[in-house]
């Protein structure tokens, strides 16, 4: 995908004014390869998520390093091509002048978190001594964290969409129903990471709870395109933080 060089376009007030028959031919190659390119990436991570299912108690100190890399890489790289907001304005108009459906970065992204989620979460439940070897529950809350602040910048409270507004970032935040799309989006992997943070013990909460607080402060301010998130974000606020402040 980094070999293949983006056609720039012209423009006027907007909207595209003259797309040649090459640079077309171009960009719809791209949006095929790229669509490509996730439909295989998610396959190779569900031949790997449910393999982890079957052997997590089991797994070897090589192949548990192995899996964890591949959780890795995936969900940094689904947050690299989300980010690359000249690509996707060029995506964004090559498939409206062609009627063709957007590669769907969101999803990928999503379902590069959900499996890395998982993968830490089980292991952290079932193989307590690699967990405690290998430092899972830090990682667990470290990603937990991310999702949080991916959901926050949609919303307009993350520390990425607060750079921007202060003209310090070099993206523009979604707005209106393209807004109010992605936090739809978004929302079935915010209240999954939530439901993992309240299924935590409570001295594992404490020791992270200072890491945390802010993000969940944050998220209390913020607008939801579902009910579920404040219900959810209620119950860690009164079954997680409100007894470490009672003692």
């Amino acid at each position: 995908m980094n070999s293949i060089e983006v056609p720039d376009f012209a423009y006027q007030n907007d909207v595209v004014d003259d797309f040649e028959d090459e640079n077309l031919q171009t960009m719809a190659y791209i949006v095929s390869r790229m669509k490509s390119h996730i439909a295989v990436q998610l396959l190779i991570m569900q031949v790997v998520a449910d393999l982890c299912k079957m052997h997590v108690q089991s797994l070897s100190l090589d192949t548990f390093t192995v899996i964890r890399e591949i959780f890795l890489s995936t969900a940094n790289h689904s947050s690299e091509l989300k980010s690359e907001t000249s690509l996707l304005l060029k995506l964004e108009k090559t498939c409206s002048v062609l009627e063709m459906s957007e590669p769907p970065l969101i999803h990928f992204e999503n379902e590069c978190y959900q499996n890395y989620l998982n993968f830490l979460h089980d292991l952290l439940m079932t193989n307590p001594s690699m967990s405690q070897e290998n430092n899972i529950e830090a990682e667990l809350v470290s990603v937990c964290e991310e999702v949080l602040q991916i959901y926050l910048d949609c919303a307009g409270f993350g520390r990425k969409a607060i750079r921007e507004q202060m003209g310090q970032g070099g993206s523009t935040l979604p707005s209106g129903s393209v807004k109010e799309e992605e936090l739809a989006a978004r929302t079935p992997l915010v209240l999954s990471m939530m439901r993992i943070l309240g299924s935590l013990e409570r001295g594992c909460f404490r020791r992270y709870v200072s890491q945390l607080f802010p993000s969940l402060v944050d998220l209390v301010r913020s607008e939801h395109s579902s009910w579920e998130v404040q219900d959810v974000l209620s119950n860690i606020l009164e079954s997680c933080i409100g007894p470490l402040i009672m003692e």
